[in-house]
């Protein structure tokens, strides 16, 4: 059996590929728009990183430098997704080693840990580590291409050497959506083992932007403070308007900014999307303490909800929280907001339709205290990936047809 030949957009066409080249023509003219297209960043670093330092005399440790380092700036809009691209990667047992990225806000996730295979290792290939990949083999050598963050699930998580932070590590990429991009972004790379060594010719971070909505008009908690203390805000609700995006929902983060309330737990945030669907996203959290200009960012892949009971909330990134304080009062909000029973994860939006009108609501359930979100609030949808983009490039091009036919023949006799 002959392996069937490979495709690529070459000026230099055999009489063979001609009528794949038409098909492709075709393909691609009935294929769709690539799904919620977003703005790109790559930030280049072409420092080379020796594995470990003093290499090859050394052949366990931190690499060189460690970390290697870049600054972002610019980027104008929330993380919608990250990538990572080492080239020039080249080492003699991979599995011996841990990588780890740090965004500008300390969240730490582990890009590798201990997979790529052993003995001989890849030689000068490119790896783009990206979430909706798969996974990185574990024990055989792993050829360029693209990955997700990937650790082999027989060993613990060990912290790496300092000056890399502490555990606990991220594993998914997600860790980042919705945070701000620019600042300092770290890449650590530590060798556990002795005995081999390697080196990365560099890197380049990949950031795309979130679509993120916004309604910035300050919200008065309640309608009619500081006169009136209880009951729905003014607006109610705050809408912001999202248009254009194609495709579903793959997911949602939501931004209160400004947010300050002399008592944290009277209040309520409940979102609304335009198919009806509903999420608390705070639902009578912390204590008495006062919020002062406070951010909040609510995500289902934040490390943790807010505090359930009579504890201070921090500003910070939290998941959606109903505190136990939430059914008395009750556990509807003022008409005419939906009743419940509200959702208590924000992926029942997903696979929803985007577009339409993101309601906020937002009350204070008991008397007594007063507030306002200064700076209104934000919406940040992240849409499906588009299936016609087959090298997951991040947008349609012809190489996806190449790729997609050659996937299609590789098993033609």
């Amino acid at each position: 059996m002959r392996s069937p030949p490979s495709l690529s957009p070459s000026p230099s066409l055999s009489p063979c590929t001609l009528p794949c080249f038409a098909l492709a023509a075709g393909l691609l003219l009935a294929l769709p728009h690539a799904a919620m297209a977003q703005k790109s960043h790559q930030f280049d670093v072409n420092t080379p990183i020796t594995i470990p330092l003093g290499a090859p005399g050394t052949t366990f440790g931190p690499a060189d430098p460690y970390p290697s380092s870049v600054t972002v700036s610019g980027v104008n809009a929330p993380i919608g997704e990250v990538k990572v691209v080492l080239r020039g990667f080249t080492h003699t047992f991979m599995y011996d080693l841990d990588m780890l990225l740090v965004g500008p806000g300390g969240q730490s996730v582990l890009i590798v840990n201990r997979a790529g295979g052993v003995s001989p290792g890849p030689m000068n290939v490119e790896y783009i580590f990206s979430q909706d990949a798969l996974p990185m083999p574990i024990s055989a050598i792993a050829p360029s291409g693209r990955y997700r963050p990937t650790r082999d699930p027989g060993n613990a998580v060990i912290a790496l050497n300092a000056p890399a932070p502490g555990l606990p590590y991220a594993l998914s990429l997600d860790a980042f959506k919705g945070r701000s991009a620019n600042g300092t972004w770290s890449l650590y790379i530590l060798d556990r083992a002795g005995g081999d060594v390697g080196s990365m010719t560099g890197w380049s971070l990949i950031i795309a932007e979130a679509p993120a909505y916004a309604n910035p008009s300050p919200i008065t908690i309640p309608a009619g403070a500081p006169v009136t203390t209880v009951g729905p805000a003014a607006p109610y609700p705050s809408t912001t308007i999202v248009d254009g995006l194609e495709g579903s929902v793959r997911s949602v983060q939501v931004m209160l900014t400004n947010l300050s309330h002399t008592y944290q737990r009277d209040l309520r945030f409940m979102l609304q999307s335009p198919d009806g669907q509903t999420c608390m996203l705070y639902g009578n959290c912390g204590d008495s303490t006062d919020w002062v200009n406070a951010d909040l960012i609510f995500d289902d892949n934040a490390a943790s909800g807010m505090p359930t009971t009579f504890v201070p909330v921090a500003p910070g990134t939290y998941r959606p929280t109903i505190g136990n304080f939430f059914a008395t009062p009750p556990a509807n909000m003022a008409a005419p907001a939906p009743a419940g029973p509200y959702g208590t994860t924000l992926s029942v939006f997903n696979g929803t339709n985007p577009n339409g009108a993101w309601r906020l609501w937002v009350e204070d359930s008991t008397g007594g205290d007063t507030g306002t979100l200064a700076g209104g609030w934000s919406v940040i949808v992240n849409g499906q990936s588009c299936p016609a983009d087959f090298n997951k490039s991040g947008g349609l091009e012809v190489q996806d047809i190449f790729d997609f036919l050659n996937a299609w023949l590789a098993t033609c006799p």
